[in-house]
């Protein structure tokens, strides 16, 4: 069974771009690539790291980094831009990019847990610590700017 959470963050909108007639995919393409290298490293810096299993004795853990580890980017057409993970999620006959984390709990990292607690409320078992969409809120808005640079002159 798997139990893995999978959260799709989709940028969407529209772009004031004085896009030449004919203007190559691409520089849309270098353009994502730019933006979705400065998401992934502002998503592993910031991905929340935890000792080691609590079966370790607490004098003996380490930080593991797994989740952090985990975090690859893509862009379609260029495949993975970084990271490790072999996973293919992008549709190379879009043009879209994608930042994951294949450790199995990135999401709940990300979104946090909720449960009935004893008084029978909804309650935060393991409170939200995002990472992926703050990295998205800094630096998607530079997508623009990043297609204009890679554009050919």
């Amino acid at each position: 069974e798997d139990n893995q959470m999978k959260i799709t963050m989709r940028f969407e909108g529209k772009m004031d771009l004085r896009v030449p007639e004919g203007a190559t995919e691409d520089a849309i393409r270098q353009g994502l690539r730019t933006t979705i290298l400065a998401v992934h490293a502002d998503a592993v810096r910031n991905s929340p790291v935890s000792a080691q299993w609590p079966s370790i004795a607490k004098d003996e853990r380490r930080p593991t980094g797994m989740n952090r580890r985990s975090i690859t980017a893509e862009v379609s057409g260029l495949g993975r831009v970084a990271g490790t993970d072999t996973e293919h999620i992008v549709d190379d006959q879009k043009l879209e990019a994608a930042v994951y984390g294949t450790s199995g709990y990135g999401g709940y990292l990300e979104t946090g847990t909720r449960g009935v607690n004893e008084d029978g409320a909804w309650a935060w078992r393991m409170p939200p610590r995002p990472y992926i969409r703050p990295a998205m809120d800094r630096h998607g808005k530079g997508l623009p700017a990043n297609i204009r640079a890679a554009m050919p002159k």
